[in-house]
């Protein structure tokens, strides 16, 4: 029981150095960004909209955290 978050956390950084890594992907420049101009995002988030972990009952992401908590994103 005590040892279960650094298990967690190391599956986490695993996930990371793999690049697979849902909250760590490259964020290039915005495909419609121009500098001096208020057009499209700085970073690219496209990465960032396809989410494929857990569900509650309506559809709102969960996270579960190192030590085991579940929490929900806020929409």
């Amino acid at each position: 029981m005590r040892f279960r978050p650094y298990g967690r956390l190391l599956l986490r950084w695993l996930r990371i150095l793999s690049g697979r890594s849902y909250y760590h992907h490259p964020q290039p420049l915005g495909k419609m960004f121009r500098a001096g101009e208020i057009a499209g995002y700085f970073n690219d988030l496209t990465a960032k909209t396809q989410w494929h972990g857990d569900l509650d009952d309506e559809g709102i992401p969960v996270n579960v955290l190192a030590d085991g908590r579940s929490v929900r994103f806020v929409t």
